[in-house]
């Protein structure tokens, strides 16, 4: 859920407010879901926080029309804080606003209406607090709230009749309005807090902002001297805004609305039986203790498709306490919100109840209001059914139609096209170079913007060169810019497959252009078509990883199990399947095998088969001389 800076009803919550991170102020009107009023912003002073008049007029009657509901006594005025230490009241009706004369040295935190509609006070990262008179818009009082940054502020009255403002930082304080004396000091935040709601003269509640690390809601009483807390509410999740409100003595319903976008209510009946139980359970005579206590109800939106996706609560109050049974909401998205009221207390028995509802998708909402959808009130007796064939011969009936019209006579841009090129091949033929290029379109775009040529608009708008179109788009006046900032959307809107080459203008118009069209009041209803595009683009992106992710895994098993198929194959292969050995190439091979075992024998065998031979004849030789000599000794 894309946050803001600052968001909230006003008094009987007839309008919204929201001040963007970018500095910018809306309010919608919740009784129609349309834009009221816009502040643009100031680039070098940026809004940062936002406060509606709480002191208007009582309601008067009411007449059938909600607007006029609302005008009759509903908040007129929004004070603004900015990031340089100014504060702004900024009326709704005619969208003008009035700087206060005077200012802080540091960033606005928070302001807050006092008992009238003249007496407002704010809170700066300077660790002060001022009083300002709204009639002549001068400071009136200015005191030090301690040594650390002020983050929230609200104003009531007690039950002594006192009224007091409570400030708070790491620690909240009480401070007397008239006489400036600090009249109490609450500890019980382990980080700074984001929002403070007077909620009756007996109760004050306090939070940060989506902190983890500090999830608690805090009720505290401001009147009867004690520092411990009433009651510590502990929603399922850190809380992100607040609202409540008063049933009479020191009973109350708070909504808190989580950073996830799921609504948590709280009520104050159910809150002391919970206390009671769990302080009757461990000792009967502990009177006084502080225990953690749970929501009463949940309420949470889903899209209801598969798989559900949670559509967010961005804002929750009760508007009135005759109104206590139904919850005022804000859902979707804050380029174009949703309001709607929701019964949060069974009819039977009044008991705070649970509701999973099921909504649309802000994207879908968006596309669906750009795109001018609506339901018809035709009956079935009104409607012609067409077959296929009628169908189909209609079609291309208008498209002949369109066609035959179309080359029926040459566009402007044809013409320019074909004396271009006459002109070209003249200085061609004369010269002997071909044609020039052009670097920049912007004379023919602003003809096209002027005489409303479709044609000659798509001939530049197909050329997506980044040179040529950022040239284009630089020399392009600014009035033409807004213009052509709307032609070109709207041909996205109409067919989105065009975004690679459309984006490439958008993006050039909005980079260059940027100072001038933060100057147009009703570029927000201009952009909501391609801030809802964009939106239903970025909302399919995590269903696309997935299932890329899945498709990889799959695709990497299967060519793992083709490799390895591919292996044993290829080792199959190179087994025979049949072997045949002839008898006779046997008997030869074992000659051959004898033949190369003799020719293998070693050398030394060979020596010693010499030497031996060599005896014999010598043993021979001695033999035959012993014999000579026994033939001589005879004779």
């Amino acid at each position: 859920m894309t946050s803001v800076a600052s968001c909230g009803f006003s008094q009987l919550g007839g309008y919204f407010g929201a001040v963007t991170h970018d500095g910018h102020a809306k309010v919608w009107d919740t009784g129609n879901n349309t834009l009221h009023a816009t502040r643009p912003a100031d680039l070098s002073d940026p809004a940062r926080c936002l406060a509606w008049e709480t002191s208007a007029a009582p309601e008067g009657k009411q007449s059938g029309k909600r607007q006029k509901k609302v005008a009759q006594g509903d908040s007129k005025h929004v004070l603004l804080g900015t990031q340089s230490g100014k504060v702004v009241l900024f009326n709704i009706s005619d969208a003008k606003s009035y700087t206060m004369r005077d200012h802080h040295t540091a960033k606005v935190n928070a302001a807050v209406w006092g008992k009238d509609t003249s007496t407002a006070f704010s809170c700066s990262d300077d660790h002060h607090i001022l009083q300002w008179d709204l009639t002549t818009r001068k400071q009136c009082k200015k005191w030090k709230a301690g040594d650390a940054a002020v983050t929230a502020l609200c104003f009531g009255t007690r039950q002594d009749g006192i009224d007091v403002l409570v400030s708070a930082a790491l620690q909240i304080k009480v401070w007397d309005v008239t006489t400036g004396a600090e009249l109490q000091c609450l500890r019980g935040h382990a980080t700074a807090i984001g929002s403070l709601l007077f909620c009756n003269a007996q109760s004050v509640f306090s939070c940060s902002h989506n902190d983890i690390d500090d999830p608690l809601i805090y009720s505290w009483s401001p009147s009867s001297g004690s520092t411990e807390p009433k009651f510590i509410l502990s929603p399922e999740a850190a809380p992100n805004v607040i609202g409540a409100t008063s049933l009479g003595d020191d009973k109350w319903r708070l909504a808190s609305v989580t950073a996830e976008g799921v609504v948590q209510v709280f009520d104050s009946a159910e809150c002391v039986q919970e206390v009671a139980k769990k302080q009757g359970a461990k000792s009967r005579k502990v009177k006084k203790a502080v225990k953690l206590v749970g929501p009463s109800s949940t309420i949470k939106m889903s899209t209801g498709d598969a798989p559900s996706a949670i559509v967010p609560i961005l804002h929750a109050t009760f508007k009135t306490a005759q109104q206590s049974t139904h919850l005022l909401v804000a859902r979707g998205s804050y380029v174009a919100p949703i309001f709607e009221n929701l019964a949060c207390v069974s009819e039977n028995d009044g008991e705070l109840i649970d509701l999973d509802l099921t909504r649309e998708s802000p994207g879908s909402y968006l596309l669906r209001q750009q795109s001018g959808v609506t339901k018809s009130s035709a009956t079935s007796a009104d409607v012609t059914h067409l077959s296929e064939a009628d169908s189909l011969r209609l079609h291309s009936t208008k498209r002949r139609k369109n066609q035959q019209a179309a080359s029926a006579e040459p566009s402007l841009a044809e013409r320019v096209k074909e004396l271009g090129l006459a002109k070209n091949e003249t200085q061609g033929a004369k010269s002997g170079r071909g044609r020039p290029q052009a670097g920049s379109l912007a004379h023919m775009l602003a003809q096209a913007l002027h005489s409303n040529d479709q044609q000659l608009f798509e001939d530049c708008l197909n050329t997506t060169d980044a040179a040529v179109v950022r040239n284009t788009i630089t020399r392009l006046p600014a009035p033409l810019a807004v213009r052509f900032l709307i032609d070109i959307v709207a041909r996205l809107e109409a067919k989105p497959s065009r975004g690679v080459q459309l984006l490439v203008w958008i993006r050039a118009v909005l980079l260059i252009h940027s100072s001038s069209l933060m100057t147009v009041p009703d570029l927000p209803n201009i952009l909501s078509g391609l801030y809802s595009l964009v939106d239903a683009r970025v909302a399919v992106f995590p269903r696309l990883l997935k299932l890329s992710g899945r498709l990889d895994l799959l695709l990497s098993q299967i060519a793992l199990k083709s490799q390895s198929a591919a292996e044993i194959d290829a080792a199959d292969l190179q087994i025979p399947l049949t072997s045949y050995v002839d008898e006779d190439s046997d008997n030869d091979d074992g000659d051959d095998e004898e033949g190369m075992k003799f020719d293998g024998e070693d050398s030394d065998d060979w020596d010693t088969e010499d030497e031996e031979e060599d005896g014999d004849m010598d043993a021979d030789k001695d033999g035959d001389e012993d014999e000579d000599d026994e033939d001589e000794n005879d004779e």
